[in-house]
């Protein structure tokens, strides 16, 4: 059975996830993220300076983290808006665009160069 992962956190009030690059495409659809952390993995969490992403490490601090993320405020949203800027080059859909035309410059400078 193949599952769409993008669907399945589209329709989504919370993401749960440990370590999962899950986390990103969840801040990317701008849905609360709560992220696992077991203790003996600890050296290997990858969210631990993740700001928006809610780190928990046991039941009481799920449940915490749960209720808490039913309600995303504007300024939950904001502090994924900030983040997704300050980590990721130019949300702006347009990444297909500046790859064909980086790769088209290249050809045009190697034929360029051949000639």
């Amino acid at each position: 059975m193949n599952i769409d992962s993008i669907q399945l956190i589209s329709n989504a009030d919370i993401v749960i996830t440990t370590d999962s690059t899950m986390a990103f495409d969840a801040l990317f659809l701008n849905k609360p993220v709560i992220s696992i952390n077991f203790k003996e993995h600890e050296k290997y969490f990858i969210y631990k300076d993740v700001k928006p992403i809610k780190k928990v490490s046991n039941q009481k601090e799920l449940e915490t983290a749960i209720k808490q993320s039913k309600t995303q405020t504007s300024k939950n949203l904001a502090k994924i808006k900030k983040y997704l800027g300050q980590e990721f080059f130019k949300l702006d859909g347009k990444s297909a665009q500046r790859t064909a035309d980086f790769i088209k410059s290249l050809l045009l400078t190697k034929k360029k160069n051949a000639l």
